[in-house]
């Protein structure tokens, strides 16, 4: 079964990032608490485009229920 990683919340963002030491073509970032493997952990997602970013804190702002990830087998947070 692939792993699932679930988002309980925004900590921190989205933050406007023009650095090269961050990755390629990310340009936004939110700092999350997420439950991974059953522990909760800090995590950093990365967006491109600032509404991306944007959907994930209208949600947290309306609900509090979890955003599901499926990542198969590639997750690396």
């Amino acid at each position: 079964m692939p792993p699932v990683i679930k988002i309980w919340g925004i900590l921190s963002g989205p933050i406007a990032v023009e650095d090269d030491e961050y990755p390629d073509d990310c340009n936004h970032l939110l700092i999350c608490k997420a439950e991974v493997d059953g522990k909760m952990e800090q995590v950093h997602y990365w967006f491109d485009e600032l509404e991306d970013a944007n959907e994930w804190v209208s949600h947290f702002s309306k609900s509090i229920d979890p955003l599901e990830l499926d990542y198969g087998d590639i997750y690396d947070a």
